[in-house]
């Protein structure tokens, strides 16, 4: 099927056309949470590197979870849990803004809440990876995975350039209060989705125990040659940006004098460049294939992050660089994340799709802990500059393993069997 069939397809697909419209609103409210609540913590309770390293970490601590949550995933319907997430995020980050306004809001109250946001994250990112490919047909995936990374970049212009705006006005935490308003709207979207699930069945009329659950899906991934790469790869990846991510405003406000609300700006400096990107990505796919573009967008995405230990004062200077950087990371990174989830969700079997996007995550995000914190306590003795310039370095690992895999000979959708060959 050709890419304009594809879309025209999706398009009259109701269920695609909420669900996607739901992601969006929740791609925009956790962009503002992802920029605001690290300035709740720097700017409101003057946090230091180490805690902001703590904070970071209690914020994806959830995820060594995921490997067991991926179990549950595939063996319950998947739309509910996407329901009950939105809605407990909303609540829970609605007490930020609240405590705030009552002189109430802590560093203690502050890791509580990321922890269970963190939580019903972990829950949504699974179910949500898992549910897509049963509203779209297989030919339908790139195209439905380049509009929800189209999302994505709206999300990251529209996220920062509100905080922006708002910090203005207001302070952080009181800006969190969009965040919980569009975690609503996307748990009422999903509320309207038509598509009904049945439940799982249990293979021979027994439910299979939950660590031979969590291995069968590690080991479907390690067994197939598109699979394992990306995932050595994603592991790499994560461990690598969340030291940066951890480092970024502080290093950007304290050490190079950017102001809060430029940060901001200059992280949704990439946006424009990824909304071209990502609608652009399944007639790229085609023109030159999935395992060229993914190379390609690794070059420009992962090497970006080179540039940030070069930013220098002045001011303006630094925000110059580090504006260009972004600019980079934002044409790669959609590109890249298109190919990769096409990949996996093509040929995984559907009983399997919860399972195998638990292992990523789990991979992935699992050791984000062990990154943030790792940059977090490094900065003291080494400083931010040589912490954050010894991850930049450690983002390039990753092209190695896609570089050595057969990924880069890949043109088109790859069918189960061809990988299981």
């Amino acid at each position: 099927m050709s890419t304009q069939v594809a879309e025209r397809g999706l398009w009259r697909n109701r269920d695609f056309r909420l669900l996607w419209g739901g992601q969006s609103l929740s791609l925009i409210g956790s962009q503002i949470t992802l920029v605001a609540m690290p300035l709740v913590a720097v700017t409101l309770l003057a946090a230091s590197p180490a805690q902001l390293g703590v904070l970071s970490a209690l914020e994806r601590l959830p995820f060594v979870l995921i490997l067991f949550v991926g179990v549950w995933v595939d063996r319950v319907r998947r739309r509910p849990l996407l329901i009950a997430t939105d809605f407990a995020r909303g609540a829970l980050l609605a007490s930020v803004p609240v405590l705030f306004l009552t002189d109430g809001l802590t560093l203690a109250w502050l890791c509580v809440v990321v922890v269970l946001v963190g939580i019903c994250q972990v829950v949504f990112d699974v179910a949500d990876l898992a549910y897509l490919p049963s509203l779209v047909d297989k030919d339908q995936l790139t195209d439905a995975n380049s509009k929800v990374q189209l999302s994505m970049s709206v999300a990251q212009v529209a996220g920062p350039g509100l905080v922006a705006l708002l910090l203005g006005w207001f302070s952080a935490a009181v800006v969190i209060v969009i965040d919980t308003v569009t975690y609503l709207a996307s748990g009422i979207a999903c509320l309207l989705i038509r598509h009904r699930e049945t439940v799982p069945a249990r293979p021979e009329g027994k439910r299979e125990p939950v660590l031979r659950a969590i291995r069968d899906g590690v080991r479907f991934v390690w067994g197939q040659p598109l699979l394992r790469p990306t995932l050595l790869a994603t592991a790499f990846f994560m461990f690598f940006w969340t030291g940066i991510q951890t480092l970024y405003y502080p290093y950007a406000y304290r050490e190079l004098g950017v102001p809060a609300s430029l940060i901001a700006l200059i992280l949704a400096a990439g946006a424009p460049a990824a909304m071209v990107g990502a609608a652009l990505g399944p007639k790229l796919v085609d023109r030159i294939g999935l395992g060229r573009m993914l190379l390609i967008s690794g070059i420009f995405g992962n090497g970006s992050f080179l540039l940030l230990p070069l930013a220098t004062t002045p001011t303006w200077l630094a925000v110059v660089v580090l504006a260009f950087a972004q600019l980079l990371f934002g044409v790669g990174m959609p590109l890249g994340v298109i190919v990769t989830m096409t990949v996996r969700q093509a040929v995984t079997p559907d009983h399997l799709q919860g399972r195998v996007a638990a292992t990523f995550r789990a991979f992935g995000l699992g050791l984000s802990p062990l990154g943030a914190l790792a940059a977090g306590f490094a900065a003291e003795p080494l400083g931010m500059r040589a912490t954050i310039a010894v991850c930049a370095v450690g983002m390039l690992i990753p092209l190695v393993f896609q570089f050595l895999s057969p990924l880069v000979r890949l043109r088109e959708v790859p069918e189960t069997a061809q990988v299981q060959a």
